[in-house]
């Protein structure tokens, strides 16, 4: 068992470093094909867990640009048969900050369309967007590439996103998802980007250590007193349960939902709490562009209310938890 424990372990530093170097290499971010020759597609279907953690990690780490969430959803929903090919790139509209979905499905089987695009995505692309039905529930729907759509940059709090608003009127779908793939869809989604949190997360208290380490007051390293060191143990834990729950929102039971909404939450709290406190404790010269946590705190903000915010989040899973009548266990606390 311990080999098996170590060779996992080498795989995912293995996986890890070839992530970095794909995410250094790639300054405008990391595109389909790259994912492709990565052999990102090839790990997923092997193990996804570990697939979809390092490359969200390493990504939220670098507060890069990418493909990553599109590919997980894609890649998963054609793993369920459900009609999608990671043979081409396929794009996903998202919802915008605080909206239930990025559009309207009419029971006319028109569609009015108003969403987030990440990436650099190609005008050929098929296109599947997280909507709400005509009763107001989520769904997914496939979607020919679209011409006449109005595209802008987002520029706001993260232009390493490369972010894009699309809006659009289309007179027909090509298809709506079945419910269950349409639920898969949004928990993929949802996890791939808890991973990203906690790669955000896990730089921010970096930076801070190596700071706080590095800095002195009083002839003392600023890391050395119980202030400081008790705000990034704090951030310490709140990594910690993050990783439980992602794990534990692996296991495949009626509850999966329940716990991949628990796990998201707990990553972007994570991240918030990262971000305030690092900034706490690096002081004044972390608000400047010039100092590293700049782009994890830009990173932290946009991706905060994307996709439900922590508070959101939070009364989706008061409701299932009354609709369940039980909360799932989450074991292993810090050892994920």
């Amino acid at each position: 068992m311990a080999e098996l424990v170590d060779e996992m372990e080498d795989l995912a530093e293995a996986i890890g470093e070839s992530t970095r170097a794909l995410v250094a290499q790639s300054p405008e971010g990391v595109d389909w094909e790259a994912l492709r020759d990565l052999g990102w597609f090839d790990l997923a279907g092997e193990d996804p867990r570990l697939a979809t953690s390092v490359l969200g990690e390493e990504l939220g780490r670098a507060a890069a640009a990418s493909r990553a969430l599109d590919a997980a959803v894609v890649h998963v929903l054609e793993q369920a048969g459900a009609g999608v090919t990671a043979e081409r790139p396929g794009a996903v509209l998202y919802p915008l900050p605080g909206s239930s979905g990025a559009g309207r499905l009419f029971a006319d089987g028109s569609v009015q369309l108003d969403g987030l695009l990440l990436g650099r995505v190609g005008e050929s692309e098929e296109l599947l967007a997280f909507v709400a039905d005509a009763g107001g529930q989520p769904a997914v729907v496939r979607l020919d590439p679209l011409e006449a759509a109005e595209v802008i940059d987002i520029k706001g709090a993260d232009a390493r996103v490369r972010a894009r608003r699309y809006t659009a009127r289309v007179a027909g779908i090509r298809e709506a998802l079945a419910p269950e793939h349409a639920r898969l869809a949004w928990r993929t989604a949802r996890r791939a980007l808890a991973y990203q949190m906690v790669g955000v997360a896990e730089e921010c208290l970096r930076v801070a250590v190596a700071h706080v380490s590095d800095r002195h007051q009083f002839g003392r390293p600023i890391g050395s007193y119980q202030a400081v060191k008790h705000r990034l143990a704090d951030v310490r834990v709140g990594i910690a349960a993050a990783r439980s729950a992602l794990a534990g929102s692996w296991e495949e039971s009626d509850q999966v939902e329940l716990a991949v909404l628990v796990a998201t939450s707990l990553a972007k709290k994570a991240a918030q709490l990262a971000v305030t406190h690092s900034l706490q404790v690096c002081g004044g010269m972390a608000f400047t562009e010039e100092f590293p946590l700049a782009p994890l705190v830009r990173r932290a903000q946009f991706f905060g209310p994307f996709l439900g915010s922590a508070a959101g989040l939070g009364l989706e899973t008061a409701r299932l938890l009354k609709a369940h009548g039980a909360a799932p266990r989450i074991s292993g606390f810090g050892t994920a």
